[in-house]
């Protein structure tokens, strides 16, 4: 699903490679999201989350649990949407 999401972004021209950073917890998978997309890779939810102004989360959703564990702090500081 992830695989799909970037390339759409990037054939689209919605973003670029550069305003994309992908996480998964398999060096392999990292490593072929670089290679195949250009984008930016890392084993570490929390640094990206940190990073992004747009965090999607294509997860299976047994796993959902522990992300939002793990990420909910950061995101509970996200900006918010004028009015939101």
């Amino acid at each position: 699903m992830a695989e799909a999401m970037i390339g759409g972004l990037l054939s689209g021209q919605v973003c670029s490679a550069e305003s994309i950073w992908a996480t998964d917890p398999v060096a392999e998978r990292r490593d072929r999201l670089k290679s195949q997309f250009g984008i930016r890779v890392g084993p570490a939810n929390r640094e990206a989350a940190a990073w992004a102004d747009v965090v999607v989360l294509a997860v299976k959703p047994q796993t959902l649990p522990a992300v939002f564990s793990e990420l909910g702090p950061i995101l509970a500081h996200a900006h918010r949407l004028p009015g939101r």
